[in-house]
């Protein structure tokens, strides 16, 4: 795959996720994705538990936008790194945090996003309202 090809395949699906278009972002993973959250040191497998973690997160934010600073990719492997920024529905906060994506590609699709970010400032900011 060439980096054109994967990076026909990252803005989508992180366009899709900032919009909250499940359906959308969905079409961009295959049915054993892989989703490791490093901050947390969780792993999540499966279409069904990672679309329905996506979306938990994803609900959490009355606006997002997810801007991509810089991406690379090398046959099935890409790099992307991320600016988000939104506002936290529960607290009402505004949020504005980097994060870095490595991805894994097989058939055209994501099999595996290994995420990467900020924890420090984003709980910064998450806590402003305690």
């Amino acid at each position: 795959m060439s980096e054109k090809d994967a990076l026909m395949i990252i803005r989508p699906f992180v366009s899709a996720i900032a919009r909250d278009d499940r359906e959308a972002y969905k079409t961009f993973l295959t049915s054993d994705i892989v989703f490791v959250h490093r901050p947390s040191g969780n792993t999540i497998r499966g279409f069904d538990a990672v679309s329905a973690s996506f979306t938990k997160w994803r609900r959490e934010f009355s606006e997002l936008s997810i801007e991509i600073l810089d991406a690379f990719a090398s046959q099935n492997r890409a790099v992307a790194q991320l600016r988000w920024k939104g506002r936290h529905g529960s607290k009402n906060l505004n949020v504005d945090f980097i994060g870095c994506w490595v991805l894994s590609i097989r058939d055209e699709k994501l099999c595996e996003i290994v995420d990467f970010y900020d924890k420090g400032t984003y709980q910064q900011q998450i806590d402003r309202a305690v």
